[in-house]
């Protein structure tokens, strides 16, 4: 609380008063309501949306699968979870590296088919009962697209959004967060 109080009281806005966003609830309102209406960006958001709800999947079934049916022991469970934390940091990474050779647009749809992709391939290799390696491969895959869609998906969502990007920002977390509970109702 001490940093926040610092923070607050000592940064001052940099942004001009006459480029600034009314701060007021209505305007908040319209603009919420606009991003709504904006087709792309309401893509990209639900592009991450879904995404997100695979990887509410895999933190909620990898420990079930991993430990209850594979027998892992909860050293290498960690090991595993942990993999797959790399996995998306080298997906980030990817986006990183080649947005400036490849378009973004064409990296997003990459990764959108490996994560659809790599689901499949795991729905297989679960109902052949397939060695381990055989699932955590898909899942190690699947994460990897999970970070080239969460970092490309947001910056092109917010690439055109420059007169309301402090509006998008909670819009962009409860396309999220609105469609987390969902999936957690499928999986139920």
């Amino acid at each position: 609380m001490i940093v926040v109080g610092i923070v607050y009281f000592s940064l001052k806005e940099t942004l001009p008063e006459t480029k600034r966003s009314p701060s007021s609830l209505k305007h908040i309102v319209s603009t919420f309501y606009e991003l709504l209406k904006d087709r792309t960006f309401m893509g990209f958001a639900l592009a991450l949306g879904f995404a997100h709800g695979g990887s509410f999947a895999y933190v909620a079934g990898t420990p079930f699968v991993y430990q209850g049916i594979y027998d892992v022991s909860p050293q290498l469970f960690s090991v595993l979870f942990g993999i797959n934390g790399l996995a998306m940091i080298i997906g980030s990474f990817v986006i990183g590296r080649f947005s400036g050779i490849i378009r973004e647009r064409t990296l997003l749809f990459t990764a959108l088919v490996i994560g659809v992709g790599a689901t499949f391939i795991l729905l297989f290799m679960t109902a052949i009962e397939a060695p381990l390696a055989a699932i955590v491969i898909p899942i190690f895959v699947y994460m990897t697209g999970m970070g080239m869609i969460l970092t490309s998906s947001f910056t092109l969502a917010i690439a055109k959004q420059g007169h309301r990007q402090g509006v998008q920002a909670p819009c962009w977390v409860y396309s999220r967060y609105l469609l987390e509970p969902s999936w957690r109702r499928l999986l139920d």
